[in-house]
């Protein structure tokens, strides 16, 4: 899929909390982004200014990177429901 500039050279496939297939990609361009794996379309772009490294995702939508000197967690939502 189009889109990190540079390599995507760690992925982790699993489902996004509204029950789309996706695929969570970390790439050199410092960026992790979220496809929706059969409309590859990107879904996310979640900018951390350094190569990304690793990536994982949870079953619970909850997505894990690594960088040199840094980790984050993000979190995805189903924009389907409503908080109350």
């Amino acid at each position: 899929m189009p889109g990190h500039h540079g390599e995507a050279r760690t992925v982790a496939c699993g489902q996004h909390p509204d029950g789309r297939a996706v695929a969570v990609t970390g790439g050199w361009d410092g960026t992790v982004r979220v496809w929706d794996l059969r409309a590859g379309a990107e879904l996310h772009r979640i900018p951390v200014e350094h190569p990304v490294h690793a990536v994982a995702l949870a079953a619970d939508g909850t997505v894990v990177t690594g960088w040199q000197g840094g980790i984050g967690v993000f979190r995805l939502h189903d924009r389907r429901r409503r908080r109350r």
